[in-house]
């Protein structure tokens, strides 16, 4: 049984987005392939389209179970969690018990993340308040490193390694529970380093807390994990992606593959190997048939653009002038694309 199960409706709405921009039909005709499935999930800003990745969605929704793992530890099913796993129900580790659960599913799932370069535990924070249900040395209560990993020779000295704050702080001193007093040298030294840390720590009489520090408000929330999964795993591209809401986005979509030059005209077919017979431009046939010279350089389509921005009442020399900036600025972002790839 898995926790998350995707609607079948997802699926096919995703197909069809896939069929729009994979010509292909199998893996060996890769040359009709004209958009990067990656480059379609890219969010705009990077110069996608901002599908968002399944892959990304459906981390973050398990994800999700992690944060209220951390958060509800009351609840009957975190308490059976820690029943079977431990009180950090193996978020740890990689050793699980060998039969599956949907719990396992998820802790899978966060280790691909960490094998990936994306650590969603490192963005999990606890603000102390009380202290009870704060480890002394297994959180990173205290910075942004455990104070175990900070002071390795006193923890070593520690008899209680699962000491919380509140408990620790209420000793006459940090070494009370200590096996041993801290000698000279580097444990003398580190223990000096702790008691000034704690010092002037008061803990105030709340409850301690997790926070999400991707969020301004601290909670956590799928859609700024997924955001930060799409943003480290897809690719990015220099120039973000024009996109107008008073146009069909159909059009937008269509601009967007014009600008990427990732249109099949017969320049392009004929890079990707393609047997044709003429590269020419088969309304003028004055010139090769490439993405620039059948919006922009061919008399059909100058002819449109003419009219379209007389209907505006421009003048003649103006249009002549908007034409000429059109084919130029055109050409130097073309140039400019292929020097980026």
């Amino acid at each position: 049984m898995s926790i998350f199960k995707v609607p079948i409706g997802v699926l096919n709405h995703l197909e069809s987005i896939r069929r729009n921009f994979f010509y292909g039909v199998d893996g060996s005709n890769r040359k009709l392939t004209w958009i990067g499935w990656n480059m379609v999930l890219t969010s705009k800003k990077n110069g996608g389209l901002g599908v968002s990745s399944f892959f990304a969605h459906n981390r973050a929704l398990l994800f999700k179970w992690v944060w209220r793992f951390l958060t509800d530890g009351s609840s009957l099913w975190t308490r059976f969690i820690k029943a079977i796993f431990g009180n950090k129900g193996a978020l740890d580790t990689h050793k699980l018990i060998p039969r599956r659960s949907p719990w396992q599913d998820v802790i899978l799932a966060i280790h691909s993340l960490q094998s990936k370069g994306i650590n969603l535990m490192d963005f999990i924070q606890k603000k102390v308040g009380n202290g009870e249900n704060t480890s002394f040395w297994d959180d990173s209560w205290l910075g942004e490193v455990a104070l175990k990993v900070l002071y390795k020779r006193l923890y070593a000295l520690e008899m209680c390694k699962s000491i919380s704050v509140a408990e620790k702080m209420g000793h006459p001193s940090l070494s009370h529970s200590f096996r041993r007093m801290p000698r000279g040298g580097v444990e003398q030294e580190n223990y000096g380093l702790l008691c000034s840390k704690v010092a002037d720590l008061v803990l105030p009489n709340i409850s301690d807390r997790w926070c999400w520090s991707l969020e301004g408000s601290q909670e956590f929330s799928v859609k700024s994990s997924r955001i930060l999964i799409d943003n480290t795993i897809l690719p990015k591209a220099e120039v973000p992606t024009r996109w107008l809401r008073v146009v069909p986005i159909k059009v937008n979509v269509h601009a967007w593959r014009v600008c990427l030059d990732k249109l099949p005209t017969r320049a392009n077919l004929s890079l990707r190997g393609m047997d044709i017979s003429s590269i020419a431009c088969p309304l003028c046939n004055s010139a090769v048939e490439s993405t620039s010279h059948i919006f922009f350089a061919c008399p059909l389509a100058r002819q449109v653009w003419r009219n379209f921005l007389i209907w505006y009442l421009l003048r003649d020399v103006v249009v002549t002038l908007a034409l000429q900036k059109s084919i130029a600025l055109w050409e130097f972002s073309t140039k400019a694309c292929f020097l980026i790839r």
